[in-house]
């Protein structure tokens, strides 16, 4: 409303109210009545344009003083060599210093690596961290004050990490202080540094077990390394080092038998005046699968192709593939899990009569589109899948389409397609009302809605098509530009794996959300419960038993909701486990079960000598100081002097006139004291 025309309301309405009321004879005198007047008048006013009249700006100032954050590292490895009393005065000094900083008029805050949080307190503080990523650290950081009154950051770590990426790549704006506190004499040890292996073997499959020997102090002195199943040692092996310091690998030869997880032990046997025996063992879990998968690929003809695709697939180690080309290869009588046909069908009926046979055994199928492709004969080999060629080709690019989502795809390798040169298509309209598009089609820099890749993985079999002559280009033009076919890769097997993927049709769906747990983290289950069309359902009760190897049990009961669809559990011990859980559906009992295991490898003790260089080099990128825990108050009264401004900050903000307190009070004021005032005179 017009401000103008409010006034003209607000003035309008307070004078006939006063009118009204003091219009009249009354028993005091004009003065006083005029007086009344004016008080009523401006009360009624007040009233009617707390009412009526428009929101108010308000401005609201605060001043935000300088964040300064202590940031802990509070792995194991900090402490491995330092006495009870050096800790308590490691604490004690960065506490004292801390509310040093807070005095000063610093907003102090705690965090360390525990989940990354603030902490209360550096007394509440405790070094029992088995991974160090301090580069994490320090981007929470960033991250949670990004915008704020940051003044600076104090890590006080050994300057050892084995998580992550090393801090010194990392581009900070604030300054780092860095305060070294660690061991820095390398003692007599011998570690298991790695272990290469495997986590998934093929059933009755030899597979090597390479552990990297890390040693310090022990030259020309023999070193036994066992490996050891089920509390039984199956192999050792002894080593010696020529000099104090070096590494050396050590390789077992392992059977892959029997259960569905394999859990090995390697073990270095102890040596009198080693530093810690704490690395001195490794477990190691290994999934055990029956057998490979099994994919055949039927060509026409020998074709560049061929050798791209293979090369693909042989990226993933259970995948087993076999060429097939009529009248020159034999064929092969085995269980096929997926079969690619490369052009065919064709018009001179090489390898056309596969087609049916294995449609019939439903195997999923994969159809590669080239020039010598019968376009008829492949619409009529593909269920709902229909191509309306005019016999001409068309250049085209591909890209992915937006819609697609049964597979995510690394987003920094999508632009390498855009590089890729364009394949020879049939020109013409595609008819898949079912099928699923992959990549489009690119024609110079317009998106089609024709496919390069569709996909139809609902039905049984599952099929897909590839459209385009020059595949092979795309994975050698790839590996000149980038020196690796990670793209090219990545897109064959996601799709292949998506073909070969088995429909489940179980009601109760339970399984661990990784097959390998650390000790650390909690222990995940997805649960699903589906009714006999298979829409979710919620409200069931489940029972789970979980067995270690050791045969020991845990019980436990829940039920499955909406609002947690994951069954968590903690502090259960390493080793492997087996679950078997039930629930009843319809009156049903459903049961679920399978494996999984929970490792626990304590990095912090491999390397434990600390590393203050790169502690230094930090802080000299971030025009910071390195400093040590005798220095400390120089450092405080340094940061205090140098300590930067508050900064006052304003929120603008709109209320409405009605709710500002003092002009409510004001007009309360005003009735109170004209009513007195009446009351008073009136009786005189």
């Amino acid at each position: 409303m017009n401000p103008f025309v409010i006034i003209l309301i607000c003035v309008a309405t307070a004078s006939f109210f006063t009118w009204l009321l003091y219009s009249t004879q009354n028993p005091w005198s004009k003065s006083v009545n005029y007086i009344l007047s004016a008080v009523r008048f401006v009360a009624i006013a007040l009233l009617v344009w707390m009412l009526l009249a428009p929101e108010q700006k308000q401005n609201t100032a605060f001043s935000e003083k300088p964040i300064f954050v202590f940031a802990i590292d509070n792995s194991k490895s900090v402490v491995s060599n330092a006495s009870s009393k050096q800790q308590t005065d490691l604490k004690s000094k960065i506490a004292n210093t801390a509310q040093q900083l807070q005095k000063n008029g610093f907003d102090v805050k705690f965090t360390d690596l525990k989940s990354y949080k603030n902490i209360d307190s550096i007394n509440t503080l405790k070094f029992n961290q088995r991974t160090t990523d301090l580069s994490e650290i320090l981007n929470n950081i960033r991250t949670e004050f990004d915008g704020q009154n940051l003044a600076g950051t104090l890590l006080v770590s050994d300057g050892i990490f084995n998580l992550g990426s090393s801090p010194l790549y990392e581009n900070y704006t604030f300054p780092i202080y860095t305060l070294g506190f660690g061991d820095t004499i390398k003692r007599q040890d011998l570690a298991i540094k790695t272990v290469k292996y495997n986590r998934i073997v093929t059933n009755g499959n030899k597979f090597p077990i390479v552990a990297e020997i890390k040693n310090i102090g022990f030259s020309n002195q023999n070193i036994e390394i066992k490996l050891i199943q089920n509390n039984q040692i199956i192999a050792t092996k002894t080593i010696k080092f020529a000099t104090n310091e070096s590494l050396k690998e050590v390789e077992f030869l392992a059977t892959a038998s029997g259960d569905k997880i394999l859990h090995y032990t390697i073990e270095i046997s102890p040596i009198k005046n080693e530093n810690t025996f704490k690395n001195n063992i490794q477990h190691i879990y290994i999934e055990v699968i029956d057998s490979k998968t099994e994919i055949l690929i039927i060509a026409a003809a020998p074709h560049p192709d061929l050798k791209a695709l293979q090369a693909a697939l042989s990226q993933n180690q259970e995948y087993a593939t076999t060429l097939f080309i009529p009248e020159i290869s034999v064929w092969a009588d085995k269980k096929y899990d997926l079969v690619i046909f490369h052009q065919i069908p064709n018009s001179i009926g090489i390898g056309n009569n596969y087609i049916e046979k294995i449609k019939k055994l439903e195997i999923p199928q994969w159809y590669f589109v080239g020039n010598q492709t019968n376009i008829g004969l492949l619409s009529q080999a593909l269920n709902g899948f229909r191509i309306m060629s005019s016999f001409q080709q068309d250049k085209v690019q591909g890209d992915f389409s937006a819609t697609f989502e049964k597979f995510s795809f690394e987003q920094d390798l999508k632009p390498r397609f855009a590089s890729f040169p364009p394949l020879l298509v049939p020109f013409g309209e595609y008819n898949m009302p079912s099928w699923e598009t992959i990549l489009v089609q690119k024609v110079g820099s317009v998106l089609t809605n024709k496919p390069i890749l569709s996909i139809n993985s609902s039905q049984n079999p599952s099929q897909a098509v590839w459209i385009g002559e020059g595949l092979w280009q795309w994975r050698m033009i790839e590996n000149a530009t980038n020196s690796n076919t990670a793209a090219f890769d990545q897109l064959i097997l996601k799709t292949s794996l998506l073909l070969v993927s088995k429909k489940d049709k179980r009601k109760f769906r339970f399984s661990p959300v990784v097959p390998q747990f650390d000790s650390n983290q909690p222990t995940q289950f997805e649960t699903e419960c589906l009714n006999d069309i298979f829409e979710k359902i919620t409200g069931n009760e489940i029972s789970l038993t979980l067995t270690h190897e050791s045969k020991k049990k845990y019980d436990f009961m829940f039920t499955n909701t909406n609002a947690n669809p994951v069954f968590e559990t903690n502090g259960l011990p390493q080793g492997v486990y087996t679950f078997f859980a039930k629930t009843k559906i319809n009156n049903k009992e459903e049961i679920a079960q399978g494996s999984f295991s929970i490792s626990e490898t304590d990095f912090e003790f491999i390397n434990t000598l600390a590393d203050f260089e790169l502690l230094k080099k930090l802080s000299t990128s971030t025009n910071a100081k390195y400093i040590d825990v005798n220095s400390i108050i120089d450092f405080e009264g340094s940061i205090i002097k140098n300590k930067k401004s508050d900064i006052l900050h304003y929120i603008e903000s709109y209320q409405e006139v009605i709710n500002f307190k003092m002009l409510f009070l004001l007009l309360l004021l005003l009735l109170f004291l004209e009513w007195v005032s009446r009351k008073y005179l009136g009786k005189q």
